[in-house]
């Protein structure tokens, strides 16, 4: 009772307070006080996004690296059904490459599901062992390979331009095509110029398949190597694929896409690795250094300024850099032969041994790291 007697007491405030009270809580922000809450949002924006870019290039490199893990887990399989033969341009491709010297070298004869799409293709023979049925069309089924299921989602999408021949072109030519994703070193592909095996035969003539061999000018002389498994030497140490574009012409030129089903030099699938300083895909800008103080000099042809190592070397989220290799602070994702991925540096992608068979000679001296001529690889 008496605190309601003594509520009752209690004066009610006169109109004209409850209007003060009422302008009181009533203002606003003044025009000052905006623009500092603005100007504190836009630095918290420019702190932050950065970072967020940073989260995301994090987990597609997390995805990339799941796809190359799976590129070894077929590789295994593959060579368990192969006797340790390695997929490429001289054991996998044999079929393809078949029909160059017959009947079947026109377009309906090449739209085959089981055919790789290209001489040096090493991907689809492993695509045999995950759950993915291959369209005939080989336009459809390179696009697959390239632009779906296993493309790298840090791949730039840059527009490759086609080039080449091809009996199956105007298919390609409805397909608007990107760069591709991963490169194999062709020197696990190719066989040395002392490798006498003979490989395959031709439909009509029953005679052995040429045999594709790196050039007698190339920086290394693979010698007897052949491409099975026992042949390339410690497994954890060599690549077997990594991220890469294949690849970026000389000045401004958009990126070249081969689509000749007979390739005899890279293809669209393999590089020369990341050793040698003039590789299209890995190479570093003209008068640059090299790792072991070299300055870069690729001549007049096929210097591509750099431009291609944020294209390859595409996992990271700082600028690209300037060209040369000591400026570039992106990474590729990489496979070995023993199935296992790492992600490799610049400085790290450099080394000899992960790009050649283990007892290939050194026959110039146009490398990232330093080398002599003779230096047998290990």
């Amino acid at each position: 009772m008496w605190i309601l007697a003594h509520l009752k007491s209690v004066p009610s405030p006169s109109p004209a307070d409850r209007n003060s009270v009422h302008r009181r809580t009533r203002g606003g922000f003044t025009l000052i006080e905006l623009l500092v809450v603005v100007a504190i949002l836009a630095l918290l924006m420019s702190i932050l996004l950065p970072s967020l870019s940073c989260a995301r290039e994090a987990a597609r490199k997390v995805v990339c690296g799941t796809t190359l893990n799976g590129f070894g887990k077929s590789l295994m399989l593959y060579m368990t059904d192969n006797d340790d033969w390695i997929p490429g341009v001289n054991t996998s491709a044999v079929a393809l490459r078949a029909k160059q010297y017959s009947a079947g070298a026109g377009g309906e004869n090449i739209k085959k599901p089981e055919l790789p799409v290209q001489s040096f293709d090493w991907i689809s023979p492993l695509i045999k062992y995950s759950d993915t049925e291959l369209p005939a069309s080989r336009a459809e089924r390179w696009e697959n390979i390239w632009q779906k299921r296993w493309a790298c989602p840090s791949r730039f999408n840059v527009k490759s331009t086609l080039h080449g021949s091809a009996p199956d072109m105007a298919d390609f030519q409805k397909i608007n095509w990107k760069a591709c994703s991963y490169l194999m070193s062709t020197w696990f592909s190719c066989w040395g110029k002392d490798a006498n095996r003979r490989i395959g035969r031709m439909e009509l003539f029953n005679t052995p398949l040429p045999i594709i061999r790196p050039g007698t000018t190339w920086e290394v002389d693979s010698l007897d190597y052949i491409s099975r498994i026992d042949r390339v030497g410690p497994a954890g140490r060599k690549v077997f694929a990594a991220d890469g574009m294949r690849y970026l012409p000389s000045g401004d030129a958009p990126l070249d896409h081969d689509v000749s089903p007979f390739s005899f030099t890279f293809g669209a699938f393999t590089s020369s690795g990341a050793w040698w300083y003039g590789s299209t895909a890995y190479g570093p800008k003209n008068s640059t250094q090299t790792y072991g103080g070299q300055s870069v000099s690729w001549g007049s042809s096929g210097n591509t300024e750099g431009k291609n190592l944020p294209l390859s070397y595409r996992h990271g989220c700082g600028s690209p850099g300037s060209g040369a290799a000591q400026d570039n602070r992106g990474t590729i994702n990489a496979v070995y032969f023993d199935g296992h991925v790492e992600t490799l540096g610049d400085r790290a992608s450099r080394e000899i041994h992960l790009w050649y068979p283990s007892g290939s000679v050194v026959t110039k001296t146009e490398g990232m790291t330093s080398s002599n001529v003779g230096d047998i690889i290990p």
